[in-house]
């Protein structure tokens, strides 16, 4: 679902790919407390996902591997299939163990962060990003 809501300008813009609602409330409360943070939009499927990254052309997506329709490997292939411009992906899953984390790299993902232990750690990464992006990013910056 992309947000109604307009991203100001110079706001860092991400786009959530989470099926479990409860995480995907997380997210979205913590990122909205990183100033320069913007939320774009959401789905729990990768059709959805992918057209909509493409779509909204994100700064930023943070995926989950397993999803209620396909997969995060969907997401992150079909994004990079169809998209001029890749967002920086960034995969939260709880499926930590090999070959998950080197086909994710394989597929573009710059970070990869269990879900059950890493959160804290993704933010203070995402804040990180954000304050890079505040410093570099152009006055008349324009995702259009």
């Amino acid at each position: 679902m992309i947000e109604s809501q307009a991203a100001p300008k110079r706001a860092y813009r991400v786009y959530l790919v989470e099926d479990s609602s409860i995480l995907l409330r997380l997210l979205q409360e913590m990122l909205a407390a990183i100033p320069g943070t913007f939320v774009v939009g959401h789905s729990d499927s990768a059709e959805e996902a992918i057209a909509e990254i493409v779509e909204t052309k994100p700064d930023a997506i943070i995926v989950d591997l397993l999803l209620q329709h396909g997969t995060g490997y969907d997401v992150l292939e079909g994004v990079a299939m169809q998209s001029a411009r890749l967002p920086l992906s960034i995969v939260l899953t709880n499926f930590t163990m090999a070959p998950h984390p080197g086909r994710a790299a394989r597929l573009g993902a710059a970070y990869f962060f269990d879900k059950s232990s890493e959160i804290a750690r993704m933010f203070r990464v995402i804040t990180q990003l954000v304050d890079d992006h505040r410093r570099y990013a152009k006055p008349n910056c324009n995702h259009a």
